[in-house]
């Protein structure tokens, strides 16, 4: 493996390397259709629009809370439940790889590197993709939302990801995100972070040491 090219890749998994948003809203409209309520509605009152990379226990609770919905009328955990199967469910049938994802999986795994994919998912939903997408030839390992007790954007998720790894430096890693708690996350465990916004949105004000607007672009000599 040459010296002037990372030993390891973390990459984050929805919006980084699939586009799942309809997958979402289908989820979405279920979960709270189940419990008697309009998701749109509740989206409306929730007023928060900016959650990109939390987890999804993380979206549900403050979406709730803004919303004035309490537990005795939604309880956090079964709507968790009751969102993530339909969400699977979705996925299987109608996610999609966004341009470049797997050419830029093949390139790091063919350059000798550790690759490990670090999603704020449930177990569940990162296993779906594994089997839908063939991920399994190109990545070495995992971490997604049942391995951590702190969603991002604190660096938990990272800094695990990091302990599968034996003898790189982490100068030597470099984290592929979409979102500034991703950005965040990966910043506070100390990684260096190429910056892909899903679908060219704007992110200001936030350091990254590469961006790129598409994986289509993506060429592991050029880091």
């Amino acid at each position: 493996m040459s010296d002037n090219i990372f030993k390891a890749f973390f990459f984050d998994v929805d919006e980084t390397l699939i586009d799942a948003h309809d997958c979402h809203i289908r989820a979405n409209e279920i979960a709270y259709r189940h419990f008697g309520y309009d998701f749109y509605k509740v989206w409306e009152k929730s007023n928060n629009r900016y959650m990109f990379g939390l987890t999804l226990r993380d979206i549900l609770r403050i979406n709730n809370q803004n919303a004035g919905i309490t537990e005795k009328e939604i309880p956090l955990e079964e709507l968790y439940q009751v969102r993530l199967n339909a969400f699977v469910r979705e996925v299987k049938k109608k996610a999609v790889l966004l341009p470049g994802a797997n050419e830029a999986l093949k390139q790091c795994k063919d350059s000798g590197a550790k690759v490990i994919l670090v999603s704020s998912g449930a177990r569940k939903f990162i296993l779906a993709l594994i089997k839908k997408f063939g991920w399994s030839r190109y990545i070495d390992s995992f971490i997604c939302e049942d391995d951590v007790k702190k969603g991002k954007p604190d660096p938990e998720c990272y800094l695990m990801a990091y302990s599968k790894l034996e003898g790189i430096p982490k100068k030597d890693v470099l984290v592929i995100e979409d979102s500034e708690a991703g950005v965040n996350a990966a910043q506070a465990g100390g990684f260096k972070v190429l910056l892909v916004p899903y679908h060219g949105r704007e992110i200001r004000d936030i350091f990254a040491e590469y961006r790129l607007g598409s994986l289509e672009k993506f060429n592991i000599n050029s880091l």
